[in-house]
């Protein structure tokens, strides 16, 4: 899981659920980080993720997270309004987010049972 800084909804409206999906897609195929599961939440965010064996579990993290926080301001600059410093996740990783990846399929049932209740 990761969170905005600030647990913002910035990600309720479709439209900005939809280029949260689409930013991290294009970041993870170019660092050739698969994602098996997505799930965007109004205010984070759900994933499972395979990365290449050179890449650590925190580099992987740092591109997503980065890419995509630069990503998203470029196309949505009002973003910026509610993100003054320019920081749109939570800052790190947390241990929830290193033990979920290891139980992977736990997770991935999880990622789809929580999208469904966001509905």
């Amino acid at each position: 899981m990761v969170s905005h800084v600030y647990r913002y909804n910035m990600f309720k409206q479709e439209e900005n659920k939809k280029l949260c999906e689409e930013v991290l897609n294009e970041i993870a195929n170019r660092y050739h980080i698969t994602i098996s599961e997505l799930s965007v939440m109004p205010d984070h965010i759900h994933a499972v993720v395979g990365m290449p064996s050179a890449m650590s579990i925190s580099q992987a993290f740092h591109l997503l997270k980065g890419a995509s926080a630069h990503e998203i301001f470029e196309r949505k600059p009002h973003f910026r309004h509610r993100y003054p410093k320019g920081h749109l996740w939570s800052p790190g990783t947390t241990i929830e987010q290193l033990v979920m990846l290891m139980r992977k399929p736990f997770f991935g049932m999880y990622v789809i049972s929580d999208s469904n209740k966001a509905v």
